[in-house]
């Protein structure tokens, strides 16, 4: 649930935290950039 934002509480927070941390935030930050990209590109199709 914390991975799909939908425990927004302090302890779905901090476990959303743990995992970033575990798969590293570049990771992370580069794979939700090209998730966003295809979105828009289906969108705008």
């Amino acid at each position: 649930m914390a991975t799909y934002g939908q425990s927004g509480g302090d302890k779905g927070q901090a476990l959303l935290n743990q995992i970033i941390d575990a798969a590293g935030r570049d990771v992370v930050a580069l794979s939700y950039k090209a998730r966003i990209e295809r979105h828009a590109a289906e969108v705008a199709a």
